[in-house]
């Protein structure tokens, strides 16, 4: 029987090599998505062989996969860090300074670290930093130059080359669609696309900018992937249905979202969505850490299970894997697990009806 729910991949290094697109595809991969965050890394013209390796592998399989093109967005990340990565012990003062940017950490013993974002211009004292996917938390104490913070780190932990920074408390205003975000959508207008992602927005405002920047590039019929992860997107039911209404696709980014808006709040905002994007017809991707255990092992946890048959069970129309698929040691068998999973489920349980959802987090 045909599978009802849309698997999206996320298809980085491990699926380079070794016929590994080809074999995602065959597994049962409907949207190969790139991240265009690490674009720089592998090269513009390989990842163009990337898109000809999908199209190649979609004929022969003889399925519509579609290609994402997911945009940075103003995702700050750290430069290059001292032999690539950097122990942190609570309590160290740590300065974050733009204008080492196009440099690398020195190696005189201090913990000047270089950024891609002038923070000095946005942030305030007191305001919570969360940098690598949180594993280290911290606070700003000082604007220490008119291109360099100073914060202290609250818990120990490692920093990596080039990980993202989450500042949740920090307000900057509506500049969300950078300098890169401009260069790869005009690259990635004479590529192969179908889908673009765009990342941190903010409102329907946004939505509507990168639509008019689409058009003028001959690719307005692009569908436009709305990736929900901020606080401003999330603090107002208004305002998250405008962006749904206006979005041809949600994607409910949970590992970001979980810094920006608290990861208790996740699940909530999750099942928001996914009755939103069915109240008005939208597709809906539920993203990040749906089977993160298979980065090291060739079996899914049970919670894991339960996270994907739930997401049918709601609505949601596809899920994806994001570093399962890049850089895990098992990516072929996470698509197969989820595969397995949601057959099972859409064969033996029936979704939620979509005004039950609605009513449960109070939009009905």
């Amino acid at each position: 029987m045909e599978r009802k729910t849309g698997i999206v991949s996320t298809i980085g290094p491990v699926l380079f090599v070794d016929e590994g697109i080809e074999r995602a595809i065959a597994a049962g991969v409907d949207v190969a998505r790139f991240n265009f965050s690490h674009a720089e890394q592998e090269g513009l013209e390989k990842i163009a062989e990337y898109f000809q390796r999908v199209i190649d592998a979609r004929e022969k399989a003889g399925r519509d996969v579609k290609i994402m093109q997911d945009l940075q967005g103003p995702k700050i990340r750290l430069g290059c860090l001292l032999n690539n990565m950097l122990v942190v012990k609570a309590g160290d003062i740590i300065t974050l300074d733009y204008q080492m940017f196009d440099k690398c950490m020195t190696s005189d013993g201090g913990l000047k670290l270089p950024v891609q974002y002038n923070l000095a211009e946005k942030v305030k004292v007191g305001e919570n930093i969360f940098l690598y996917d949180g594993k280290v938390q911290a606070v700003v104490t000082e604007i220490a130059s008119d291109t360099s913070i100073k914060i202290e780190a609250k818990n120990d932990g490692i920093l990596m080359s080039r990980k993202g920074i989450n500042l949740p408390d920090t307000d900057f205003g509506n500049d969300v669609f950078p300098e890169k975000d401009v260069k790869d959508l005009t690259w990635g207008a004479t590529q192969p696309i179908d889908w673009v992602a765009v990342s941190f927005i903010h409102n329907a405002e946004n939505l509507r900018d990168i639509r008019k920047r689409m058009v003028d590039l001959g690719i307005g019929d692009r569908k436009i992937v709305a990736k929900i992860e901020t606080r401003q997107a999330t603090h107002d039911n208004a305002v998250m249905e405008e962006i749904v209404k206006e979005a041809d696709i949600i994607m409910v980014a949970r590992g970001d979202m979980a810094y920006e808006v608290g990861f208790e709040k996740v699940p909530t905002v999750q099942r928001k969505l996914v009755g939103l994007c069915r109240k008005h017809g939208k597709p809906c991707i539920v993203a990040t850490q749906t089977m993160m255990s298979m980065m090291e092992t060739p079996e899914p946890s049970r919670a894991e299970t339960s996270d994907v048959a739930n997401a049918y069970i709601t609505g949601a129309t596809h899920v994806m894997t994001s570093d399962e698929t890049t850089n895990g040691k098992y990516p072929i068998e996470t698509i197969d697990a989820m595969d397995k999973v949601l057959r099972y489920t859409e064969a033996n349980v029936k979704q939620t009806p979509v005004e039950d959802i609605l009513s449960s987090v109070g939009l009905a």
